[in-house]
């Protein structure tokens, strides 16, 4: 009987107990979520209905508050229109999650009120789920946002993904200033840039391209007047565009496209993929439109908009449920906004950041559907996009889907009948090549009768309005010349051989290129990396720097540095005439030959019994001495009409006619060399090479000694790199291009 009384006692308690946290806790309370969307008549009561019925799921079950929803229509969306229903509707009714709904195809109303609408939901710290694919706002983790639509950044996914999808690499961007033309831009310029490169799991975390992209051209359209628009679309027919892709709002894509097809700009050659702010309501008949067009999709109908709102209600009753877990009182500020716009409370819901990050964390399944995970920014993990045909009967088609596992694609009706997808490039390419002169590869000639001749190519080169002191100055005008030289004739093979048209252009700045201090670009280089040409016909020299900007061919042609020094007239010199026979063969003649002679004349003489006979001849029948000898020698060796003693003896008038032959063939070869030695000579710097000293060392000599090269260019280059003393010290002289750096030698 005792442990009879001592439960009752327990259960008594217990009874207490609970009823006094009952009274604590108080009734459950009400928490609300707002739809805000455009108003429109015809949907109301549809998108009314569909919040009750998603709300009474929830409120049949025993949760510890009480959710209830409301729609909030917006008519015109001005700012004042959006925050008096935050200040007289949202903190009334304690809204503690808006959902935004943004869909221009059922429900019209502006744009740009979305922006608006997060902007201020961030300011007071409620969050936001939104549908809105035309947000083009910067993403940021705290801005209390969770995205149910796909972004632009997907939309332009799936575009590069249906590009490579049918190998068309090189591609045209047109827009008008529909809102989010610029962020379509850059996110196409973005994306295409980086899978052109390497692949990166920051930018994309589940498509690799292999292809690689090239825009080229971009089209903002600014004047969408049927005039302005033919002007745009004749320029772009003059590129190689084959394959366009056209963002902008419905009726400027239907004039657009209308004035195309016009031009031939929608036949089997040309493939027109549009945006999805382009379509509007894919049930509908487009008679003006060529059927073979491709679109993005997203899911714009009354049935989505019903899915959206489940999934939305879900998210938010899901993270109140385990917000109410942590809760001690549900009656305390984590449940309650308690705002007012008159100042007498705060214009901040602090609670709002923790409700967010619970928010983000669900996860919804449903059967057989993609579930709807959000990143750390609040933009959905698993993103789905439709790829659209306009068929024969002039209706939309799904033939397509982009999701996270990649593209899949189903049969296509093709532009102008055609039964394959159009390559995606001209039939003969159009290249834009860009040339600087030096001659003999490329070499500048006038044009004779408006025409070139045979072996030359027309070519557009900036004017040269005067020349001062062998300095050249041109202005930004271009005139028509002609282009010859060995450069010029393998542009004109290659074109024959590869097939493709070309236009010849100057370099602006009649620069080679280099890298600058600042890491930019000039000269050639620079027109290849800004896209303003497709490759370059010169004599453009191979560095490794050039090398990690642009691409080359393998060389045609190995050279090297050549040096060019001043010629200058000099004086005959006064030893010319000892020239024509160097300093050893003088002394031979002049020294041993000429005494050597004439002492073996004296001793043949001196022997000789006709001559002297040892001295016994008396001196007044034979008058012949030692310098009578050697005065007949220097008199036969230059020929001299003077009296000589001639001797008597045989073997010394042998050896004496020896000598004269000798001296006759002497005089013969001295004479004939001795003009050519006379003569003034041309001096100039006799210089080794790179490593000579006067370049090594310039101011051994008095005054220094100079030297330049032109800037920019790859003697430049490698000066700068391997001697970097030599550098500096010429930097100053260096003259713009050859033709200058020829003249400054000849007048210096």
């Amino acid at each position: 009987m005792a442990h009879i009384n001592t439960c009752i006692l327990l259960l008594f308690i217990a009874l207490n107990l609970s009823a006094i946290e009952s009274l604590n806790q108080g009734t459950p309370p009400t928490v609300s979520m707002a739809v805000l969307v455009p108003e429109s008549p015809f949907k109301k009561s549809q998108l009314i209905g569909y919040i009750i019925r998603s709300i009474n799921q929830y409120r049949r079950k025993q949760l510890p508050f009480k959710p209830t929803g409301y729609l909030q229509s917006i008519k015109s969306g001005s700012t004042k229109e959006i925050l008096d229903a935050f200040c007289n509707d949202f903190f009334r009714n304690n809204t503690i999650a808006i959902m935004y709904i943004n869909n221009q195809v059922i429900l019209q109303g502006d744009p740009s009120a979305g922006s608006y609408v997060t902007q201020l939901a961030h300011a007071v710290g409620i969050p936001v789920i939104s549908w809105n694919p035309d947000r083009t706002m910067a993403i940021q983790e705290d801005t209390l946002v969770l995205e149910l639509a796909p972004r632009i950044h997907h939309e332009c996914e799936a575009m590069l993904s249906l590009l490579d999808h049918y190998n068309w690499t090189d591609f045209t961007i047109i827009t008008t200033q529909a809102d989010g033309y610029s962020e379509f831009t850059y996110t196409l310029r973005r994306l295409a840039k980086k899978y052109s490169k390497t692949y990166s799991p920051d930018v994309i975390q589940h498509i690799q391209f292999e292809k690689k992209f090239r825009i080229i051209t971009e089209h903002i359209i600014q004047n969408t007047t049927r005039p302005a628009i033919i002007k745009n679309l004749e320029k772009l027919q003059k590129t190689d565009t084959r394959i366009i892709l056209l963002y902008a709002n419905r009726h400027e894509m239907l004039t657009i496209i209308e004035q195309a097809h016009l031009l031939g700009m929608t036949s089997s050659k040309y493939m027109w993929i549009i945006s999805h702010k382009s379509l509007g309501k894919q049930t509908q008949t487009e008679g003006s439109l060529p059927a073979g067009i491709l679109g993005i999709s997203f899911e714009f109908e009354m049935n989505h908009m019903k899915l959206l709102i489940e999934r939305a209600t879900k998210i938010w009753t899901d993270a109140l449920i385990v917000l109410a877990r942590h809760t001690t009182n549900l009656n305390g500020p984590s449940f309650h906004l308690n705002m007012s716009c008159d100042g007498t409370r705060p214009l901040r819901w602090e609670e709002g950041k923790h409700l967010y990050r619970l928010m983000k964390n669900v996860v919804v399944q449903r059967y057989r559907q993609t579930p709807v995970e959000f990143k750390k920014d609040g933009t959905l993990k698993n993103v789905e996009i439709n790829i659209v045909n306009l068929q024969r009967n002039r209706k939309w088609k799904l033939v397509g889907k982009w999701d996270n596992n990649g593209l899949k694609m189903h049969d296509i009706i093709w532009p102008g009948n055609s039964t394959s997808p159009p390559i995606g490039k001209p039939d003969r390419f159009f290249m834009r090549v860009v040339t600087l002169e030096e001659i003999p590869y490329v070499r500048y000639q006038d044009m004779e009768s408006d025409k070139c001749s045979s072996n030359a190519v027309p070519c557009k080169v900036r004017k040269e309005i005067e020349q001062k002191n062998g300095k050249r100055q041109f202005t930004n005008e271009t005139i028509p010349r002609c282009c010859v030289g060995l450069s010029i004739d393998l542009l004109r093979i290659l074109s024959e051989r590869i097939g493709f048209d070309f236009e010849l252009f100057e370099v602006e700045d009649h620069i080679w290129g280099s890298r600058q201090t600042n890491g930019e670009w000039n000269g050639l280089v620079r027109s290849i990396l800004d896209d303003k040409a497709d490759f370059i016909m010169t004599s453009m020299k191979i560095t490794p720097e050039r090398s990690k900007a642009v691409d080359f061919t393998v060389p045609f042609l190995e050279t090297g540095i050549t040096i060019i020094v001043a010629i200058r007239e000099g004086a005959v010199s006064p030893t010319a005439f000892l020239e024509p026979y160097d300093y050893p063969a003088w002394c031979l003649i002049l020294v041993f030959s000429v005494h050597a002679t004439g002492a073996s004349i004296f001793i043949f003489e001196w022997l000789s019994p006709f001559g002297l006979h040892q001295g016994k001849t008396p001196i007044r029948e034979h008058k012949f001495s030692l310098f009578r000898s050697f005065w007949l020698i220097w008199a036969m060796l230059f020929g001299a009409s003077v009296n000589t003693d001639n001797p008597r003896g045989v073997s010394s008038r042998f050896l004496g006619n020896v000598w004269a032959l000798f001296a006759l063939v002497f005089l013969a070869s001295y004479t004939a060399n001795l003009a050519a030695f006379m003569i003034t000579k041309e001096e100039f710097y006799d210089l080794s090479g790179i490593q000579d000293w006067r370049l090594m060392n310039p101011h051994a000599l008095k005054p220094p000694f100079r030297f330049a090269t032109t800037p920019n260019g790859s003697t430049e280059t490698n000066l700068k790199t391997n001697y970097p003393s030599m550098y500096r010290y010429m930097s100053k002289f260096n003259q713009r291009d050859v033709t200058e750096g020829i003249y400054a030698l000849k007048k210096k």
